[in-house]
């Protein structure tokens, strides 16, 4: 077993090395910025007041590890406690059946065609450890004060480090409490608990925290819910059959090609896992289960409640997180293997299924990279063209893309050098791919080495690489400022 998990990380991170999210560089400059005791956070206070335990976390890591600030997002910092705290939880769920732990572990970390969700620091990782910490948690016996203490400092902790899964963990105990008071008293002393353990979260979110009421409320207000919710949807149809949208102008011309192959694994694991869902959902209303079962069951249908609010939510703010699924799959499947009289039959069927979900799972990553699906470089030459606008730019500069921007805003952080930056508008970056009238008096950085160009939402297009000549040829391009091995370009728009 032990052979196995090396064999399995090992590939795994040869295979992720150096792919992260577009956004993560930034957030590892706020850290650096407050590691360097920066005392201007008017540039970066609106992402801080969001996760600021996140951010000062990592500056501690970065300060008693000596781990640079460049190589910190691709170091694989959160492997070995996500490891620790995901086994543990599907190990006490699965009452100590190791292969189906390992399995579902395996089947996690490879579900993932980039290395900064789970292996390399960022917010929502560290938030679905402490996540899986209060899951178990839930599954002992809470009158023990070594595990209420572990669970008051997990809730505490929560809301410094990410807003969804605290959003996740208040929405999870309400259930769970809702649930528990259906099947006994309010008086029991077990949901008196709960109802304090809620309050927790709660308090710091809504009392202390700024994110609700400078980020969440402003965004909720003047947004059609009913409209969101139903365009998050058919994005994500679209996006299942590789086309893209943003701002209303469908783009397909533009929109990063999706393997055929990668539509149909991810539409057989969503469709395998909601099988395995509803299967579980059976079983419960058939009560067959082992004595000790009704925890599970509680634990089970919380999660499926807030899987449905988490999605609706997401959605009505413009994306659909389907992975959230993924929480009530794993109960939903330990449920079915600790079935009393099925249990081997199910553990059979569940256990070719993980198999082969994870050989798919290895097949999506090697397409996605295949087909440049993925953002995989060293990055040092985003960095050397920000050394060099930070020395000779003085007006602002502007971005058609994600990711050249984060690591923009990383080096400048480096070098505390406070250069206005911004993304431009979305006619603007239509106009940089049609050829058509681009802004007057911008500085825009065109960098051609991405693999694709995400602008936000569930929107991908397709790298400037293959639009070279039609973005240099604009006729509203006075011309270029720069140019480092025409990796990356700076143009400036006529005036």
């Amino acid at each position: 077993m032990i052979l196995t998990l090396v064999l399995f990380f090992t590939i795994l991170l040869y295979m992720l090395s150096d792919t992260i999210d577009d956004f993560a560089p930034k957030h590892i400059g706020i850290s650096w910025m407050i590691l360097n005791d920066n005392d201007d956070l008017s540039g970066f206070q609106w992402f801080f007041d969001q996760v600021p335990g996140f951010y000062i976390f990592v500056a501690e890591l970065m300060l008693i590890s000596g781990i640079s600030g460049i190589s910190i997002s691709t170091t694989p910092i959160l492997l070995v406690p996500y490891t620790f705290t995901f086994f543990i939880f599907v190990y006490i769920l699965s009452k100590r059946k190791t292969y189906l732990a390992t399995l579902l572990l395996l089947f996690m970390f490879s579900s993932s065609r980039i290395g900064t969700y789970r292996i390399f620091m960022w917010a929502a990782g560290m938030g679905q450890i402490t996540y899986y910490v209060i899951l178990s948690l839930v599954l002992f016996d809470r009158s023990k004060w070594q595990y209420s203490l572990l669970m008051i400092i997990s809730l505490l902790a929560l809301p410094f480090i990410s807003y969804n899964l605290t959003f996740h963990t208040i929405c999870f105990l309400i259930m769970f409490l809702v649930i528990g008071v259906r099947k006994s008293s309010f008086r029991n002393i077990e949901n008196q608990r709960i109802l304090i353990l809620i309050s927790l979260p709660f308090i710091i979110e809504f009392g202390l925290m700024r994110f609700v009421y400078n980020t969440y409320i402003p965004l909720m207000r003047g947004i059609n819910l009913e409209s969101n919710v139903i365009k998050s949807f058919v994005i994500f149809i679209k996006y299942l059959f590789g086309q893209s949208i943003s701002q209303g102008i469908i783009i397909k011309e533009f929109a990063i090609s999706i393997p055929k192959e990668i539509m149909t694994i991810s539409i057989f694991k969503y469709a395998t896992l909601s099988f395995f869902t509803l299967l579980s959902l059976k079983t419960i209303y058939k009560q067959d289960l082992q004595k000790g079962g009704q925890n599970a069951n509680r634990l089970f249908l919380s999660l499926l409640g807030v899987a449905f609010f988490f999605v609706v939510f997401r959605a009505a703010i413009g994306g659909l997180a389907a992975t959230v699924l993924f929480f009530p799959s794993i109960v939903a499947i330990t449920i079915l293997c600790n079935h009393n009289r099925q249990g081997v039959k199910y553990r059979k069927l569940v256990y070719s299924a993980l198999i082969v979900l994870v050989i798919t799972n290895f097949t999506v990553i090697s397409l996605s990279h295949q087909s440049g699906l993925v953002q995989k470089d060293d990055y040092s030459y985003i960095r050397q063209s920000a050394n060099w606008v930070s020395r000779y730019v003085t007006s602002d500069v502007f971005f058609p893309d994600q990711l050249t921007s984060s690591w923009f805003y990383f080096q400048f952080c480096y070098l505390d050098r406070n250069l206005t930056r911004g993304y431009l508008g979305g006619d603007d970056i239509l106009a940089i791919y049609t050829g058509d009238d681009i802004s007057h008096g911008k500085i825009i950085i065109i960098n051609y080495r991405t693999n694709y160009n995400a602008i936000g939402g569930w929107t991908a297009l397709k790298s400037f690489r293959y639009f070279r000549y039609k973005i240099e040829t604009n006729p509203s391009v006075q011309g270029k400022i720069y140019s480092l091995n025409e990796d990356i370009v700076i143009i400036i728009t006529q005036r």
